[in-house]
C-alpha cells in the first residue's frame, strides 16, 4: 500500500514538475510577451557578456540586453556582428509607445541608427532554440541614458 502511494506520489510530482514549465521557443512571435516588461528565458551555456561579445548555446526566451531612457525623442546606433549556428534568433527595439523594431534576424553585421521617443526603450534579444554568437556596441543620443540590464553588467 505504501509502495502504491509513493508511486502515484512520484507520478504526481513529475506531472507537476513537466506541466509547469515554460517552453521559451514559443515566445519568438508572442507579441504580448515580446512588449512584456519581464524577462522569461534559458540558456544552456552563455559565455561572455552581450556586449562587447557573448557566445551561446540553446537560448530560448526574451531577454532584455539594454535600457534606454530618453528625456525626449532622440536617437541610438547599434553597431552588430551575428552569427547564427542553428535557431531563430532576433535583436529588437521594444519602444514605451509599444512599437517593435527588427535590429537583427541573421547572420549579418551591420550599423543601424534608429530614432527612438522619449521614455522606456529596451533592446532585446529573442531566441527559439538558438545557437550562435553576438558582438553589439550602442552609441547614445545625448538626452538618453544607457543602462545595461543586470545580468549583462558584471563582466
Amino acid at each position: 500500500m505504501k509502495k502504491k502511494f509513493g508511486l502515484i506520489g512520484l507520478m504526481v510530482f513529475v506531472f507537476l514538475l513537466f506541466s509547469c514549465t515554460t517552453e521559451y521557443g514559443r515566445l519568438f512571435d508572442n507579441q504580448t510577451a515580446l512588449l512584456a516588461e519581464e524577462d522569461q528565458y534559458y540558456y544552456r551555456i552563455r559565455n561572455g557578456n552581450f556586449a562587447p561579445g557573448m557566445e551561446f548555446r540553446d537560448y530560448s526566451g526574451i531577454d532584455t540586453v539594454w535600457i534606454l531612457e530618453a528625456e525626449k525623442n532622440s536617437w541610438f546606433s547599434c553597431s552588430y556582428n551575428l552569427n547564427i549556428e542553428k535557431g531563430q534568433f532576433k535583436l529588437i527595439l521594444v519602444t514605451p509607445t509599444g512599437e517593435i523594431y527588427n535590429i537583427a534576424q541573421r547572420s549579418e553585421g551591420e550599423v543601424k541608427t534608429y530614432e527612438i521617443p522619449a521614455g522606456i526603450n529596451r533592446i532585446r534579444i529573442v531566441g527559439a532554440k538558438t545557437t550562435g554568437e553576438i558582438e553589439a556596441f550602442l552609441e547614445v543620443g545625448e538626452n538618453v541614458k544607457k543602462e545595461r540590464a543586470p545580468r549583462f553588467s558584471g563582466f
